[in-house]
């Protein structure tokens, strides 16, 4: 269904005109501005993951997959809808670089003092790149379904680039 400016001022209780005066991009900003904040969630989510008991790794794809599942319309947005928003740039708002960072801080806490830092970056870039394939697949039904599935899916990439990195075999 499609968002219309209309529907969402009466959502929020304002009247057309003033959600414009709100977003002077329109629609389009008012998009950008959502997935912005859902990009802020995400890394809320991470972060709290990250700081588990568990392995750091598995905790973040575990908190991804749940933050992708409990908010697909949001994660749909922040991922495959057309918004001009650049990634992985100095231009690159603020709550979409904290959730990478998250990423980075466990792939560089994993591999440990030393490696080149581009290393760190392409592992990273790697690792989330398989995260969200294994999510959408998923959402989108394109892998066998079923929750638990998916989840093994995304346990199992991550336990493999865990095994990677300790083994120090070439990335």
């Amino acid at each position: 269904m499609p968002v219309t400016m209309r529907a969402v001022a009466a959502r929020v209780g304002l009247t057309p005109p003033a959600l414009y005066e709100q977003f002077a991009g329109g629609k389009a900003d008012l998009l950008a501005a959502v997935a912005i904040e859902g990009f802020g969630e995400l890394a809320d989510a991470l972060e709290q993951a990250a700081i588990s008991q568990d392995e750091p790794l598995l905790a973040i794809a575990e908190g991804y997959w749940r933050f992708a599942t409990d908010e697909p319309t949001l994660y749909e947005l922040m991922f495959h809808h057309q918004l001009e928003l650049v990634f992985a740039t100095d231009d690159t708002p603020r709550p979409v670089r904290r959730g990478f960072a998250v990423l980075r801080r466990a792939i560089a806490s994993r591999i440990g003092d030393g490696e080149v830092e581009r290393d760190v970056e392409l592992v990273t870039e790697g690792w989330w790149a398989s995260l969200h394939g294994v999510v959408w697949l998923a959402l989108s039904n394109r892998v066998r379904p079923g929750t638990e599935h998916a989840r093994l899916l995304i346990r199992t990439l991550t336990e493999s680039l865990i095994a990677t990195i300790d083994n120090k075999e070439p990335t």
